[in-house]
């Protein structure tokens, strides 16, 4: 009964690797090419401290407080400069990978509750740098968007309670 089923496995074994040689290497050398490719495309870091650029033209309070959450995230690496002409230029000389500028009226603008505005520019030439930028610079807005907006219900007099529920109804 042992002869049989050496025989049998030899008779296989013989098949694959004599007649259909790819079927060997489909059934033992594919399946470690395919391990060896998704390794290598999950295993790099994450992708954080991206340098980005801010000109910082309002020079106030809320513009401080913007640059303050804006290095408190953790894929942002914000550095400071003069003018939007220089900073765009560190953006096409590929040293930062975005350049926020925050407008002069930034600070007037969100004490008369009228929409304050900022401008991002990002290089998405590399599609992880520039989505992990855009998801830091998204975060960004949004946390300070839900302080705002608390902070305007509250002057409408809307209970603490009840603004929580208008920020974040999730």
């Amino acid at each position: 009964m042992k002869n049989i089923w050496r025989r049998i496995i030899h008779r296989e074994w013989a098949f694959i690797f004599e007649r259909k040689k790819n079927f060997g290497f489909f059934m033992l050398a594919y399946p470690f090419v395919i391990m060896g490719l998704i390794l290598a495309i999950f295993s790099g870091k994450v992708l954080d401290q991206i340098p980005v650029g801010v000109v910082d033209n309002s020079s106030g309070y809320y513009s401080r407080e913007l640059m303050r959450t804006l290095k408190s995230n953790r894929f942002l690496s914000p550095r400071p400069f003069a003018t939007v002409a220089a900073a765009r230029k560190a953006l096409d000389q590929g040293r930062i990978y975005g350049v926020v500028s925050i407008d002069e009226s930034y600070d007037k603008d969100l004490l008369k509750n009228s929409g304050a505005s900022i401008n991002a520019w990002i290089n998405n030439e590399f599609l992880l740098v520039g989505g992990n930028l855009t998801k830091g610079l998204n975060s960004v807005v949004g946390a300070l968007q839900a302080k705002y907006q608390r902070r305007t219900l509250a002057a409408l007099g809307v209970p603490a309670s009840m603004g929580d529920s208008f920020a974040s109804p999730v």
